[in-house]
């Protein structure tokens, strides 16, 4: 992996380390959201 990605790796661990718990859940939940909306758009054109 390139260094790059290394510093943006840790850039990311350090931003969900610092965040508080009501936040994270919030992510999470937008991420289950943003995911379940693509897996039934690919479901409705057969993919």
């Amino acid at each position: 992996m390139s260094t790059y990605g290394n510093y943006q790796n840790a850039y990311k661990k350090a931003s969900v380390n610092t965040l508080d718990q009501t936040k994270l859940i919030i992510m999470l939940y937008d991420g289950a959201i943003k995911n379940a909306s693509f897996a039934v758009e690919h479901m409705k054109s057969g993919q």
